[in-house]
C-alpha cells in the first residue's frame, strides 16, 4: 500500500482487512458533497481534490496515497460537506463506519491519529482561504505560473486543465482564459505549443 505505512498499525491492518476497494477513473467522483457518509476512505495509489460548490467550484485540499478522507463527516455524524474528484486513475478503500466504529474502541490512539491529521489539514485550508478572500485571479494566477515555471527550461505547462485551474483558484474558466490572455499581452508569457507556455525572456 504505497505510503500507507505511515499509518498506524492498527488503522492500516483495519484496512487491509475489512477495507473495500474501490478504482476511480480521471474526473470520476468518490463522494458527492451532501450525501450520506458510509465510512472512511483511504487514497491507496492516485490523486484526488475535495472542492466545494457547483459551477464556480473551489478545490479545499488535495490528498494522494496514504491520505484520508470523510472523517468531518463520519466523526460529525454529518453528510459529506464536499465532493472528492480523481484528479488522475486512483484506487481507494473505504472502511464502512461500523468498522471504523470498532476500530475507535479498539485502539483509542487511533482517534488521537485522526485528530492529528485534521489538525494539519486545517492550516492549508484557512491558507487556501485567506488567498480566496485577499488575492485577485490574477495574482493567484501569477504565482502558480511562478510555480510551474520554477527550475525549468522557461517552457513549462499548467500541470492540469483549465477547468481544473479555475477550480484551484477559486475562479470559472472564462476568467482564466481572460487572465492568461493577459499574461500573454503583456509579455509575460507566450504560448509554446499543445497546451505549454514559455517565460517571455526579459530585455
Amino acid at each position: 500500500m504505497p505510503q500507507a505505512d505511515r499509518l498506524p498499525d492498527a488503522i492500516r491492518e483495519a484496512f487491509d482487512r475489512h477495507g473495500v476497494s474501490r478504482t476511480l477513473r480521471r474526473h470520476q467522483r468518490l463522494f458527492r458533497a451532501g450525501a450520506p457518509v458510509t465510512g472512511l476512505h483511504l487514497v491507496v495509489e492516485g490523486h484526488l481534490r475535495i472542492v466545494r460548490g457547483s459551477g464556480r467550484a473551489v478545490v479545499v485540499h488535495h490528498e494522494g496515497p496514504g491520505g484520508t478522507l470523510g472523517e468531518t463527516a463520519l466523526f460529525g455524524e454529518l453528510p459529506y460537506p464536499a465532493t472528492a474528484i480523481a484528479s488522475e486513475p486512483s484506487t481507494c478503500r473505504l472502511l464502512p463506519r461500523s468498522r471504523v466504529r470498532q476500530l475507535l474502541a479498539d485502539s483509542p490512539d487511533a482517534a488521537g491519529f485522526f485528530l492529528g491529521r485534521l489538525a494539519r489539514r486545517l492550516p492549508g485550508v484557512i491558507g487556501r482561504l485567506d488567498r480566496l478572500s485577499h488575492e485577485s485571479v490574477a495574482e493567484r494566477l501569477a504565482r502558480h505560473v511562478a510555480m510551474r515555471a520554477g527550475g525549468t527550461d522557461r517552457v513549462f505547462s499548467l500541470g492540469m486543465t483549465q477547468a481544473e485551474l479555475a477550480e484551484e483558484l477559486g475562479t470559472v474558466r472564462e476568467v482564466l482564459v481572460r487572465e492568461l490572455r493577459r499574461l500573454v499581452e503583456r509579455g509575460v508569457i507566450e504560448p509554446a505549443g499543445r497546451g505549454r507556455y514559455r517565460l517571455a525572456r526579459s530585455g
